[in-house]
């Protein structure tokens, strides 16, 4: 028998599938159409929400460039997108985001 296999979380979003490194919540694309921005993974401070972390727009500006990460996870796993079926940039299921010729 092989040895087990260590649990890895990502020290970004908390989760077990990546790594920091590899996390496609850090340098995914704003979901505004006509927004360049990058969404910042960040954790909120609020009484309501505390430690929830969520993703906001670098840029003010941005009107609705802010998404709770457990809503995004949710989301993207219902789409093309979806971590388990490969790159949450471009959605192609043969490179990791880390790959993506989008990035």
């Amino acid at each position: 028998m092989g040895e087990p296999k260590m649990k890895v979380n990502c020290q970004m979003c908390e989760t077990d599938f990546h790594t920091a490194s590899e996390c496609p919540w850090v340098y995914s694309a704003c979901k505004q159409p006509q927004c360049n921005g990058i969404p910042m993974l960040t954790t909120s401070t609020t009484s309501m929400n505390p430690c929830r972390k969520y993703l906001a727009c670098q840029f003010n500006s941005c009107n609705g460039g802010w998404q709770w990460l457990d809503e995004a996870m949710v989301e993207a796993a219902t789409t093309l997108k979806s971590p388990s079926k490969g790159c949450y940039e471009c959605g192609d299921e043969d490179h990791w985001l880390n790959n993506s010729p989008w990035k």
